[in-house]
């Protein structure tokens, strides 16, 4: 087994890896929602409240939380 490598083997792997890579993120962009933000407004972010952590036994039932969400607006600068 070799322990090096032609510089065209190389290059035709990295090109394969871009080529998947180009095609992944095509992919993503059309499920994806794109919202344009002007720095001028002011964009609602949800803030999740504090909780505190506990252990839960195996097959036992996942503790309700009760995690308060509020709004909070921020005011976007560059």
């Amino acid at each position: 087994m070799p322990t090096t490598f032609d510089l065209s083997l190389v290059q035709h792997f990295q090109a394969g890896v871009h080529l998947q890579f180009q095609q992944m993120v095509q992919k993503l962009e059309i499920r994806c929602k794109q919202k344009i933000i002007l720095p001028t407004l002011q964009q609602p972010f949800t803030k999740v409240g504090k909780v505190l952590v506990s252990t839960k036994a195996q097959h036992g039932k996942v503790p309700i939380m009760n995690v308060d969400h509020n709004p909070v607006v921020c005011q976007l600068e560059n």
